[in-house]
């Protein structure tokens, strides 16, 4: 909730703005003007620095994800009390994540645009993830009396219910290059 927060707070400000100078952001490169009424010349270095920081952050995360699912999967030895030699199947394929996710940046793909296709694909696989964990969650067998509520099951499925149907006009769009 925090860090949607936090986004919805710099879209609205961004929005409010940039919106009355004209200046409409469809690239990083243009987003990274947007320091510069504010920071002057370290505008760009700031922006550079904080984009990096942002991607590498997420590229850690994601492929250690990644690593710890495969690796539980296949009943791999993974933790981070294990040195690297006694764990050397999870080590490698965290290397080979981060090298395939590499490929998209070499062969010179969008991130801006490939990022909001992955965004509107991740809203695609949302209700075949989702409503097994919700038929888990609502079993008084397995869960006894710590069962979601009707409020919760609701709110749960309007959420999957948006975002699919966002997905579905999306794809095309992203396809048809809108």
């Amino acid at each position: 909730a925090f860090g949607a927060t936090i986004a919805i707070g710099v879209t609205v400000v961004a929005g409010a703005v940039l919106a009355p100078r004209g200046v409409r952001v469809e690239s990083y490169r243009e987003a990274a003007t947007m320091l510069l009424p504010v920071f002057g010349r370290w505008g760009l270095p700031l922006f550079l620095f904080s984009l990096g920081i942002a991607s590498f952050g997420a590229a850690i995360e994601v492929s250690l994800s990644a690593a710890y699912e495969i690796a539980q999967s296949f009943g791999w030895n993974w933790g981070k009390s294990q040195k690297p030699a006694s764990e050397a199947r999870f080590t490698l394929s965290y290397i080979l994540i981060l090298a395939i996710a590499a490929i998209p940046v070499l062969l010179g793909i969008d991130p801006m645009k490939m990022t909001i296709f992955t965004m509107a694909i991740a809203c695609l696989e949302l209700p075949f993830l989702t409503f097994p964990m919700l038929i888990l969650m609502n079993d008084r067998a397995y869960l006894e009396s710590h069962t979601n509520h009707r409020v919760a099951n609701a709110v749960t499925m309007g959420i999957v219910c948006v975002a699919f149907l966002l997905a579905i006009v999306a794809i095309p769009l992203q396809i048809a290059g809108g």
